[in-house]
This record gives C-alpha cells, structure tokens and sequence, in this order.
C-alpha cells in the first residue's frame, strides 16, 4: 500500500512539473498552449533514448531541456503570430501529430511498448527504497522550479509577461517587444516540462530489465489522454457564448 501511495504522489509531482511549464505560458503570459504534453514526451524519450544509448544523466537531462525549449521556441515563432483560437488548434494539432509519430516510428521510438530498461539515476546507493527516493527527487524538483519561477514572476520579466497577458497592444505602446517576450515565455515552459519527464522516466519497477513499462509508453499514454482532453475543452470553449 505504501509503495503504490509512493508511486501516485510520485506521478502527481511529475504532473505538477508540467503544470508549472504550462503556467509560464497560459497563465502568465496569455498564451494558450493545448500542446503542454508534447514537449514532455519530446523529453522523455530524448532522456530515455540517451540513457539507454548509454548517455549520462549529466548529459542526457539538459539535451532534453534543450529539444524541448528549441521545439518550444520554433514552435512559437510559427504559431505566436495567430490569434487566440488558433494557435490552441495549431499546439493541439502539434500535439497530436507528435504522438502519431512516436506510435509509427517504431525504429526509433518503439512504438507503443516504448523504451524499456532505463537505467535508474543512483540506483546503486538507494537500492533498498529507491521509491522513496525517487518520490524526494521529484519533490526537490518541483519546489527548486517552483522557488526559481516564483523569482521570475516578481521580477521585470514576470511584470512584462503578465502585462502582455492583461493587454498586449498597451504592452507594446510602452516599448516592449511583446513578440519576443511571447516567444521566450513560450521556450521557458516548453523547456520545464522535459525536467519533468526525466524524472518520470525511471518509475518503480519500469527500468528493470525488459520490463515493458517505460517513459515512452508512459508519455504516449499521457499525449493520448491530454489531447482528447484538451480537445474536448477547447471544443466547448468554442461553442459557448462569449459575452
């Protein structure tokens, strides 16, 4: 019972994380991003595959961040430009398309049975209750990104996003290069949802060996369930009456 309570808090942390990204954007900034799961499965299974390519974590969590962010800031510069509604149909449909690709790229991805036997970071030292200690580094993480992010919301940037966020033709009456901001705040939470997504990529009993639970099945299964999700969303958001 404890390790299975481990477990979800453990996946509820890994949530929060992506959470957190999807704020910079949608909360902060305005920007409404349908996609938020996308650049989490880009980094799992960037950190996965490097790991299991035999890649240090060292190496392999930061080219994570990195694909994502880069993913992020393309992305925006193509899609920032549209108005509201579309750009949640242009990260939905981004969204989608990428978990069509990781399910039919299996030479690369595994299909659905995704990437199995991750090695786990520090297995060897906590080898008694690495659940417990896998539950306390995603804890670590989610309040260090938590702090850094509550830093950045009082500072000018944090000021400037929100600003863009309440009015953004008065945001760049005042001399602020609105598109750019938009683009970075865009980058910034693309790049925190692969923090996440290595620390999901190593649950409990997922790692061992041909176990065929991995983080790519684990973010395929996420991207199905938030794009239907985000789908319906959007969809009555649409049809309701605006006043």
């Amino acid at each position: 019972m404890i390790a299975y309570l481990t477990a979800i808090a453990t996946l509820v942390g890994v949530r929060a994380l992506v959470t957190l990204g999807l704020n910079v954007q949608w909360g902060m900034t305005g920007l409404v991003n349908l996609g938020a799961v996308a650049f989490f499965a880009i980094g799992a299974y960037t950190s996965a595959l490097l790991a299991v390519g035999g890649v240090s974590l060292v190496f392999a969590w930061p080219a994570a961040v990195g694909l994502a962010t880069a993913a992020g800031a393309g992305l925006a510069m193509v899609a920032l430009r549209l108005r509201e509604d579309y750009l949640a149909i242009v990260t939905l449909g981004f969204g989608e398309v990428l978990r069509l690709f990781l399910l039919n790229e299996t030479w690369l991805t595994r299909g659905a049975n995704g990437v199995t036997a991750i090695p786990r970071p520090l297995h060897a030292r906590f080898s008694g209750h690495y659940d417990l200690f896998y539950f306390v580094l995603v804890l670590v993480v989610v309040a260090l990104v938590y702090a850094i992010l509550e830093r950045l919301r009082r500072s000018p940037f944090g000021r400037v996003l929100r600003a863009i966020r309440e009015d953004e033709i008065v945001a760049a009456v005042a001399g602020k290069p609105v598109f750019r901001f938009k683009v970075q705040a865009f980058a910034l939470g693309a790049g925190i949802s692969p923090t996440s997504s290595r620390t999901c990529s190593c649950p409990r009993r997922a790692c061992s060996s041909g176990s065929p639970s991995s983080s790519g099945a684990a973010a395929t299964t996420v991207a199905r369930f938030s794009a239907r999700w985000c789908s319906s969303v959007f969809s009555k958001a649409v049809d309701s009456p605006r006043t």
